[in-house]
């Protein structure tokens, strides 16, 4: 293999080992998937992201409507 695409692909590994968090969900994701097959772990995995999704649209909302709130009162939090 050429060596400029072995330190590519060396470096999108070790890069992506790094970007990935490894958190509890995640871990129970994989030992799920390896004890139940990809196909559970998937179902888990679309649900997590399900619920950071709904947890992003409420932080969402919520900051607009506390940034509507504090409109007001803009000079003296200033």
């Amino acid at each position: 293999m050429d060596p400029v695409l072995s330190a590519l692909a060396l470096g999108a590994a070790v890069g992506l080992g790094i970007a990935v968090p490894l958190g509890a969900i995640a871990v129970l994701l994989l030992q799920t998937g390896m004890e139940s097959g990809w196909r559970t772990a998937a179902a888990g995995g679309l649900g997590a992201a399900a619920v950071d999704l709904t947890y992003a649209a409420v932080a969402v909302a919520a900051g607009t409507a506390v940034a509507g709130a504090l409109a007001a009162h803009a000079r003296a939090v200033q």
